[in-house]
């Protein structure tokens, strides 16, 4: 008996291996890839390519979680509308390569995909995968996001020194977060079903939390680097205050993951973020003091108690099923 647990606990650990393996395997080798077709100018519409990029991460978890092992949890049909999705997503950018197809075609089925797609999922989240209920555990939440988002809108004011803001639009923009996240909902949780559903246990298992959740924001940071290629003049100070910010917010949706079990609260942090810091437009000293501050902020969640060694964050499982 002693012997068939010892077997079953290796062929666990092969399993999640060969997992995290496939995962970083299509998130890096699809980075790299449209790096390449943007550095040769082959194709460089980067705000199409950087949509396409936010359904990679759960893509990844799809392939790795059907391709190695019989998937007969709910999650099964989860992963084959992410499979579907991008796979279509990425014919139509390879069209659109090869000249058939326009940029005015891709956001045309962006515009009409993305909506119903993030429904579906949505929806199916709530109704068949008790694991990734949009609603598990908000209560727990609810101040630390609004927290972020006080912070985050006192940041972008005080870095933007209040000129050139629309504030009417912005303050729409606020209103709509909680729309955007059911009409965009496969942006997000794209991202954060593979950074945080799966990658942070396995790192922070590994590594410890606090190490294992810094390392997230460094791998989630290197992933973001290709896009950087139309920029012929990097900005070295720019780049690692990404890397900064980036571990900081990661130490933050760590907290919050941890805290509430709950994928689509982090997708929520995500969608904040990149509302609210989408009205930035310069790079003045400002925002390299405003960044570094609000990083530092952000980076103080990780003497929080769900950071403790012996607080227990996981369900049983590295990455439990629905």
């Amino acid at each position: 008996m002693e012997n068939e647990i010892n077997i079953k606990n290796i062929d666990t650990k092969k399993r999640s291996s060969m997992e995290v393996t496939i995962f970083l395997l299509i998130t890096f080798g699809m980075s790299i890839f449209f790096g390449v077709l943007i550095y040769l100018n082959i194709y460089n519409n980067v705000s199409i390519i950087a949509l396409f990029m936010m359904l990679v991460p759960a893509t990844g978890v799809a392939f790795a979680k059907e391709l190695k092992t019989k998937n007969k949890n709910p999650t099964h049909v989860l992963h084959y509308l992410l499979i579907g999705n991008f796979v279509l997503s990425l014919c139509m950018i390879i069209l659109r390569i090869l000249g058939i197809v326009s940029d005015d075609a891709i956001n045309a089925l962006i515009g009409l995909i993305t909506p119903l797609i993030s429904i579906m999922i949505l929806f199916y989240s709530w109704y068949k995968c008790p694991n990734l209920d949009p609603f598990a555990n908000v209560k727990k939440v609810v101040a630390p996001i609004l927290i972020f988002l006080f912070i985050s809108i006192i940041g972008l004011i005080v870095m933007s020194k209040g000129k050139n803001i629309n504030y009417t639009d912005l303050i729409t923009d606020i209103f709509l977060i909680l729309p955007n996240l059911v009409s965009q909902s496969i942006l997000f949780f794209g991202e954060e079903y593979g950074w945080r559903e799966f990658l942070q246990p396995v790192l922070q298992k590994k590594f410890g939390k606090r190490i294992g959740v810094i390392l997230l924001g460094i791998i989630w940071q290197s992933w973001h680097i290709p896009f950087y290629f139309p920029d012929i003049n990097w900005n070295i100070k720019m780049l690692l205050l990404r890397f900064c910010y980036l571990i900081a917010l990661s130490i933050l949706m760590g907290y919050i993951y941890m805290r509430s079990h709950n994928v689509w609260m982090c997708a929520l942090v995500h969608l904040i973020n990149n509302t609210i810091f989408g009205y930035l437009s310069n790079n003045s000293s400002d925002i390299y003091l405003g960044f570094l501050a609000l990083s530092f902020v952000l980076s103080l969640f990780i003497f929080s108690k769900e950071y403790d060694k012996n607080q227990n964050c996981f369900n049983n499982e590295v990455n439990p099923p629905c």
